[in-house]
């Protein structure tokens, strides 16, 4: 039911008990709840953003290093001689401990692939 003020009274009765907590919280207490309330209100603003990235210089994408690797960086389907490359080096490097032998005689390799990620995703 509406009031002349056009106002249901479950709207009134929220309007009051909101202004009688304002009235009895003091002024240390309005101060964290203002500080609360901006801090949710900075959260809800950037949830949906993206960090911003520092990418690597255009000049050195293509050919990325780190000290003592080589070829580290390749796409195997569409340039897989470094693939193959490493995969004939690992095969004459490989000792009975870099693999499990299974009871019927074949070798099983564990691997962990990792992905640069970027800004397509992972």
């Amino acid at each position: 039911m509406r009031g002349d003020d056009g106002a249901s009274h479950a709207e009134r009765l929220a309007t009051t008990a909101i202004a009688s907590i304002e009235q009895s919280l003091s002024i240390c207490q309005k101060k964290v709840l203002l500080t609360l309330h901006m801090a949710f209100l900075a959260l809800s603003l950037t949830a949906c953003s993206t960090l911003f990235r520092n990418p690597a210089p255009l000049d050195v994408q293509d050919n990325p290093s780190i000290a003592g690797y080589e070829g580290i960086r390749y796409v195997p389907l569409t340039t897989p001689e470094p693939m193959r490359k490493a995969i004939r080096q690992a095969y004459l490097a490989e000792t009975p401990e870099n693999y499990d032998t299974l009871p019927d005689g074949t070798r099983r390799y564990n691997y962990l692939a990792i992905s640069g990620g970027g800004s397509e995703g992972s």
